[in-house]
Formats: C-alpha cells, sequence, structure tokens
C-alpha cells in the first residue's frame, strides 16, 4: 500500500482537529466549572450526577421536616407548660 503525502497530511490534519476539539471541551469544564455540559458526555457520570442530586433534595427535604417538627415540639412543650403552670395555679387556689 503507498502512503502519499495528501494521505498524511489528511491524517495529521483530521487527528489535529480532534486534539483541539478535546481541548475545547476540557477548556470548557474548567472555565464553566463542570464535568458535564450534557448528559450524554458521560453516561456513567450523568446519572452518579442525577443520583446525587436527588439524594441532596431528599436532604433538604429531611432538612426542611426537622425543623417543622422541632418547631412543633417547641410550641407542644410551651402549651404543656402553660397547661402544667395553670394547673398548679388551681391547685393552689384549692388548697387555700
Amino acid at each position: 500500500m503507498r502512503i502519499t503525502e495528501n494521505l498524511l497530511s489528511e491524517r495529521y490534519l483530521y487527528n489535529q482537529n480532534r486534539i483541539n476539539e478535546k481541548k475545547l471541551k476540557i477548556q470548557s469544564q474548567i472555565t464553566n466549572n463542570t464535568k458535564l455540559e450534557k448528559l450524554s458526555d458521560n453516561v456513567g457520570d450523568s446519572l452518579e450526577a442525577i443520583k446525587l442530586d436527588s439524594t441532596i433534595r431528599k436532604i433538604e427535604t429531611f432538612q426542611k421536616n426537622i425543623t417543622y417538627a422541632k418547631d412543633y415540639l417547641s410550641i407542644a412543650t410551651d402549651s404543656i407548660e402553660n397547661i402544667a403552670d395553670e394547673t398548679q395555679k388551681i391547685i393552689g387556689q384549692i388548697m387555700n
């Protein structure tokens, strides 16, 4: 098989274009501070990112629920303390 200069230069340009495309993609990732620009960039990493995002949302929901529960328990505790205070007053009045 004969290798011509034209074939060599075409192959060189093809490889150079591929290298430039990869370099641009990496520069874009560095600039945007993201590894994935599209889900199709890396399916495995994309799935992992989706799972992590789902986990983060669940944790945020749990944190909100914990805050609501703390507020509810605080209100309930205050109410019980008020009832206990009133009960003590009533018992004190009955005893006098």
